[in-house]
C-alpha cells in the first residue's frame, strides 16, 4: 500500500521527514532464523503532515506485517524486567484519569500475555477483564485466569463476537500499527457504549522531535502520532481528547471520553531534524568504542535498530529478559544473545575494557542495576546522545 495523503486529515501537504535504509524486517530475536522467510531488511521513508503534525510510512506490505505480529513478534519477559512503563501507565489511570473504582468492565486491545490487565485486576478486584490478542503464543501465557482473551485481532468482524459492551478500552503502543482505522474504530463502536472511556498510549512524534530519539521509527510503526494528529484521528470517530501526559520515556498517553471539549495542544519541534541527528552521532559513538569491547544492551527494536543506524557490529548482545538467550536477529547470523545475569558477573571484573551500548527505552533501569553490580566501564545511551 502507498499513500499519497496524509491516512489521518487527507491533506497532501507532505514533506518526507526520514530516509532510512535497509531497515530490519523482524525486530525480535527468534529461535531459528533459517525458518523465516525473506524478505529480512526493507528502505522505510516517513513522510510528515504540515496540517495536523502526523508522521507515517509512506508505503507498506500489510501481509508481512500481519505475519510479524502472529508468529514472530514477542519474547514475553519475566515479571520484574520492564516495569517502568506499567508503572507509568498504572499510574495515569488511578491518579491522573481518577478512574479509582468507578466501572464494571475493561477491555484491553493488543492485550499480549495480559500482563496489564493482571495488575488491574489486583488493583480492582471483581472486574469483567477481557482482551485481544492476535500472538496465539504469547496470547496463551496469560497468567490470569478470570481473564477471557480472544486469540485474533481486533477488528470490525471479529469483536462482533463479544457478548458486552465496555466501561472502559484501552490499548498500549497499538494504534501506531492500525492499517486500516476504519475498520479498528467500528470495532470499538461495537464494544462501547456512550460512556465508555478510551485510554490511547502511544510513541509521541513531540517528544521524539524535541528530544531527538529515533526509538518510534521502525518497520512495525506505520505511524507516529503527535498530540495533534492522535486527537484529530479520534475525533473523527466520536472520540475526544480530556486528558493526556507525556511520560518521561516518550510515551503519549491519552483520555478520551464522548464529550466534545476542546483542549490546548502543543505543536511538534523540528520535525526535520532526526536525519542530522543519526549522521551527528556516528561519530561520537565510534570515538566512544575506539578500543574498548562493544556489547550491545537491548536484544529487540532498540538494539536491531541501533546496529543498522550507525552500521555496528557487536562484540555480544545483552538482554534482561532470560527467554531471549540464544536466540538471533534475523538476518544477523553471527550475532549472539545472552542474559545479562550471567553476562554481568563473568565480565564485570573486566569491566572497564567494554563499552555498553543501552539500545533499550529502559535505560534508567538498566543503568542502576549495573551502577549496583559494581560496574565500571562506559555506559552510553544512543538514543540521548
Amino acid at each position: 500500500m502507498s499513500m499519497t495523503t496524509c491516512p489521518v486529515c487527507s491533506s497532501q501537504k507532505l514533506e518526507e521527514m526520514l530516509s532510512l535504509v535497509r531497515q530490519p524486517v523482524y525486530q525480535h530475536p527468534v529461535s531459528d532464523e533459517k525458518k523465516i522467510p525473506p524478505p529480512h531488511f526493507m528502505d522505510l521513508s516517513y513522510f510528515y503532515c504540515q496540517k495536523c503534525e502526523h508522521s507515517f510510512q509512506k508505503s507498506w506490505d500489510i501481509s508481512i506485517l500481519e505475519r510479524i505480529y502472529k508468529q514472530y513478534y514477542y519474547t514475553p519477559r519475566p515479571a520484574d524486567v520492564g516495569v517502568l512503563f506499567q508503572n507509568q501507565f498504572v499510574q495515569a489511570f488511578v491518579d491522573r484519569f481518577h478512574l479509582s473504582d468507578s466501572f464494571d468492565s475493561i477491555l484491553e486491545i493488543g492485550c499480549s500475555s495480559g500482563e496489564m490487565l493482571a495488575r488491574i485486576a489486583g488493583l480492582f478486584p471483581d472486574k469483567i477483564l477481557a482482551g485481544f490478542e492476535p500472538n496465539r503464543e504469547t496470547a496463551a501465557m496469560t497468567s490470569a485466569s478470570d481473564v477471557h482473551i480472544y486469540r485474533e485481532f481486533f477488528t470490525a468482524l471479529t469483536s462482533q463476537k463479544v457478548p458486552q459492551k465496555f466501561d472502559i478500552i484501552f490499548h498500549r503502543h497499538v494504534i501506531e500499527h492500525v492499517a486500516d482505522f476504519d475498520d479498528f474504530f467500528a470495532a470499538h463502536q461495537n464494544v462501547s457504549h456512550d460512556s465508555t472511556r478510551l485510554i490511547v498510549e502511544t510513541p509521541c512524534l513531540n517528544w521524539s522531535t524535541h528530544h531527538l530519539s529515533m526509538a518510534p521509527f521502525h518497520i512495525e510503526h506505520l505511524h507516529v502520532f503527535s498530540i495533534c494528529s492522535l486527537t484529530t484521528l479520534l475525533k473523527q470517530y466520536g472520540w475526544f481528547l480530556d486528558a493526556y501526559l507525556v511520560t518521561s520515556n516518550g510515551h503519549l498517553i491519552g483520555f478520551f471520553t464522548r464529550i466534545n471539549a476542546s483542549r490546548m495542544i502543543p505543536a511538534v519541534e523540528n520535525p526535520f531534524g532526526l536525519s542530522v541527528w543519526i549522521e551527528k552521532n556516528k561519530s561520537l559513538i565510534y570515538r566512544a568504542a575506539e578500543g574498548k569491547k562493544l556489547a550491545l544492551w537491548g536484544a529487540g527494536s532498540g538494539g536491531v535498530k541501533v546496529m543498522n543506524y550507525f552500521n555496528l557490529c557487536p562484540d555480544i548482545i545483552v538482554d534482561s529478559n532470560p527467554n531471549k538467550a540464544g536466540k538471533k536477529f534475523v538476518g544477523y547470523p553471527g550475532q549472539k544473545i545472552v542474559a545479562a545475569d550471567g553476562w554481568i558477573e563473568q565480565t564485570s571484573e573486566n569491566s572497564e575494557s567494554w563499552l555498553i551500548i543501552v539500545a533499550s527505552t529502559y535505560f534508567e533501569e538498566i543503568r542502576q542495576r549495573l551502577k549496583r553490580s559494581g560496574w565500571k566501564g562506559k555506559i552510553i545511551q544512543p538514543y540521548a546522545l
